[in-house]
C-alpha cells in the first residue's frame, strides 16, 4: 500500500471535485453533480487499487 499515492489521490479529488463557481450560493448543476460522481469513482478506484499493492 502506497500511502503517499493515496494522499495524492485525495488531494487531486479535492481540487477536481470542487465547484468552479466561486459563488457558494449558486445551486449545483447536473454537470457539477456528474463531475463529483466521476471524481468520487476515480478516487475510490485509486484507493482500492492501492490497498491491493
Amino acid at each position: 500500500m502506497d500511502k503517499q499515492a493515496m494522499i495524492n489521490a485525495i488531494r487531486h479529488y479535492k481540487s477536481q471535485a470542487s465547484p468552479n463557481n466561486p459563488d457558494k450560493t449558486d445551486l449545483a448543476t447536473i454537470k457539477d453533480i456528474e463531475k463529483i460522481i466521476k471524481e468520487t469513482a476515480d478516487l475510490m478506484t485509486t484507493l482500492v487499487n492501492q490497498l491491493n499493492n
